[in-house]
């Protein structure tokens, strides 16, 4: 297992490398085991190894001790258990057809699976309790460094720029984060926002994006699935990624808009209602935390 060794790494080289699936160690006791494409180790000096296991106390920042079935999603994974949530239906499908989704290799996908399976998050071809599997991949999602394909900032000329990605760019260019909140909650105000697109061109020459400030700041971020997720209306993301951004925002509106979003949202609705219920659930979704769970690791956010 290749290891890399430093006297330190500071916190956003760990989680690139962590991101990365790369196992490293430093002489401040920071360290990161992958095996097989799956974190078993990440522990930080001064804090307690780190897994993808829920925190159930305040705090995103908890760092939470291993325990048998605890799921740490990496880059790649992560973009399959997208997939997954996205479209369950993926669970039954062969393992081309799920890697072809998630643009993820076939080893990725195999990897991945075999976690989920040990996490008792897949079963016989089915996702099982998606809802825990929607918080680890919000968890693991906030983690990841997101970057622009853009270097600089850009904007739009007017505000139209959302109902032009929606009307004329025939899924080459697709809006996420609170602008496309805003198209299904006529509650929700936005100016600004995410698109999504396979190269940075399409963009902006669709929305006519400049480095000229004006108040419609477009950040333009790049599509990392393939074809054939559903998403809630032509022209958004899948409703997984737009309830990700949201929490992603972290400010108290944009987290409260992703609360309302999995409350209310058909295909994220159906994997918190597809949880079988008992111990740790809770029955009235009007009682959920700001991360739609009231016992996740996002669930303190808005506290």
């Amino acid at each position: 297992m290749p290891l890399l060794v430093n006297s330190s790494f500071d916190d956003a080289t760990m989680h690139r490398l962590a991101d990365a699936g790369a196992s490293f160690l430093d002489e401040r006791a920071n360290a990161h085991v992958s095996l097989d494409g799956r974190t078993v180790l990440f522990a930080q000096a001064g804090k307690p190894g780190r897994t993808g296991t829920p925190a159930r106390s305040a705090g995103l920042e908890v760092q939470a001790k291993r325990a048998p079935g605890a799921l740490t999603l990496n880059r790649a994974s992560h973009r399959v258990a997208f997939a997954l949530l996205a479209k369950p239906d993926l669970a039954a499908s062969s393992v081309r057809a799920l890697a072809a989704a998630a643009r993820a290799s076939i080893g990725t996908v195999h990897n991945t699976l075999a976690q989920l399976t040990d996490a008792g998050l897949l079963l016989d071809g089915r996702l099982h309790n998606p809802d825990r599997l929607l918080d680890a991949w919000a968890e693991s999602y906030l983690r990841l460094a997101v970057r622009p394909l853009s270097p600089r900032a850009l904007y739009a000329p007017d505000d139209r720029w959302s109902g032009t990605v929606r009307a004329e760019a025939e899924g080459a260019v697709l809006l996420g984060g609170i602008a496309a909140a805003a198209v299904l909650d006529d509650q929700v105000r936005a100016t600004d926002g995410i698109v999504y697109a396979t190269t940075l061109g399409p963009a902006v020459t669709l929305l006519r994006l400049t480095t000229d400030p004006t108040p419609f700041c477009v950040e333009v971020r790049e599509r990392f699935w393939g074809d054939g997720l559903p998403t809630p209306q032509p022209g958004l993301v899948p409703s997984v990624l737009i309830y990700g951004d949201l929490l992603r925002e972290g400010d108290a509106r944009s987290l409260q808009i992703a609360a309302d979003l999995r409350r209310t949202e058909a295909r994220l609705r159906v994997l918190d209602d597809a949880a079988p219920l008992g111990p740790g659930h809770d029955v009235d979704p009007g009682r959920r935390s700001v991360a739609g769970r009231s016992d996740g690791p996002l669930a303190s956010r808005h506290a």
